[in-house]
């Protein structure tokens, strides 16, 4: 057998003569030599493919050489033609060498003729490609399978007659239009199955972001506008999210307010779920009640979270919405706990929607008694100094002064 120098091995052409020898072909008989054996030696990665194995995290080989293992491999492939195209074989590269496959491979060959092994088949050494392939032709031969391509006509159940093609031994091609609707439903399987890895992993988003199952679904584009009131609270919003990336320059918050079921948490959602999705921002939409819980069970002794990590919780994320305002005790405790999260967020410009369902002044409900205290408003509840500060850089007061909208949505 000829030995190949490694000017030779880059080739990747071989003649067959009657004696089983082989030897390079050069340029000119490569044209018109319909019964060369293809050893693809001087393989170099596609730009592809490239692509393929850095997403795979998988290191890719010289390009000047060629390891005997993965020779083994392009030659079963070709003689279970499962690789048409040229996408198609570097997705099988890619997948046989971070699987690891390639062993299993050599048990795999045509009519299950085992290949002589590799030397160095477990640990990948890109070297030697060219003789372990010219080992590989003449290993074929002298089990009587011939390597130049062969055609005949055979009758598919289902779509009747084609043109099968052998490459090595006696595995034939199948049913062309058979291999087409496999690759049109595997396709269609493996969208299918990308579309939900997506629903899933923006099902989790919404989940970590906090957002009630019930308001999931809402959109601004679902919310019914049809009193004057609604419709500027649905163009605030609007606007709010579109420049989304001008709110972040300035940290301008907003707070709503107006009474229960006027749509404060549908816009609030919307406006999350809009930014989330476009510009692939983080929201966390939580109760005050809720956050000043968290804080507090950070002081108990066995607490596994510290009071520092429970506020930057809350002070992370790129938009706050922060539900319920007015609905805690008002201590001073509360309105400590408020000011630390709300002031760390003005520090680092990051917007807040704050949602109440109480007046911003103190007032009086229409059954209380004369003699009543007025009851605490939102002013009351946060304190001076944080409406003041959630009102800079633009910040607003939204009216929701409309009637409940409850059993519309």
């Amino acid at each position: 057998m000829h030995n190949l120098n490694p000017a030779e091995s880059r080739a990747g052409v071989y003649r067959r003569y009657p004696d089983n020898s082989t030897s390079l072909m050069d340029d000119g008989a490569r044209a018109d030599e319909n019964s060369a054996f293809r050893m693809f030696v001087d393989w170099k990665p596609s730009p592809h493919l490239s692509t393929l194995a850095r997403q795979s995290g998988l290191p890719m080989p010289d390009s000047n050489a060629f390891n005997a293992a993965i020779g083994e491999f392009i030659a079963y492939w070709l003689t279970q033609t499962k690789a048409r195209t040229q996408h198609e074989w570097d997705h099988a590269l890619v997948k046989a060498l971070k699987g690891n496959h390639l062993r299993s491979m050599n048990q795999k060959m045509a009519s299950g003729r085992r290949l002589p092994k590799s030397e160095n088949f477990a640990a990948i050494d890109y070297g030697e490609g060219g003789q372990a392939m010219n080992r590989l032709a003449q290993k074929l031969k002298w089990d009587g399978i011939h390597t130049e391509p062969q055609t005949r006509t055979n009758v598919c159940d289902k779509h009747g007659e084609y043109e099968a093609k052998s490459f090595i031994g006696q595995i034939w091609s199948k049913c062309p239009t058979c291999n087409a609707e496999v690759q049109t439903r595997e396709k269609a399987e493996a969208e299918a199955k990308n579309r939900e890895a997506k629903l899933q992993a923006w099902q989790k988003r919404i989940e970590g972001a906090g957002i009630p199952e019930r308001f999931q679904n809402r959109s601004l584009k679902s919310f019914v506008a049809e009193h004057p009131g609604q419709k500027r609270a649905l163009a605030f919003a609007t606007s709010y999210a579109d420049g989304f990336d001008d709110v972040l320059k300035t940290g301008h918050s907003a707070v709503f307010v107006g009474k229960p079921g006027t749509g404060k948490t549908h816009l609030s959602v919307g406006i999350g779920l809009r930014i989330m999705h476009r510009d692939n921002r983080t929201v966390l939409f939580t109760s005050v009640l809720r956050a000043i819980r968290r804080v507090k069970e950070s002081w108990r002794r066995n607490s596994q979270e510290s009071e520092s990590d429970a506020i930057t919780h809350f002070v992370q994320p790129d938009l706050l919405i922060f539900d319920e305002v007015g609905q805690q005790f008002g201590s001073d405790t509360e309105k400590l706990i408020l000011f630390d999260i709300l002031n760390e967020r003005y520090e680092k410009r990051r917007p807040t929607l704050l949602l109440a369902n109480v007046p911003l002044e103190d007032y009086r409900r229409k059954d209380d008694p004369p003699d009543l205290p007025l009851r605490p408003g939102v002013i009351s509840y946060l304190g001076e100094r944080l409406i003041d500060r959630l009102r800079e850089d633009g910040g607003k007061i939204v009216p929701f002064d409309f009637e409940s909208m409850r059993g519309r949505l």
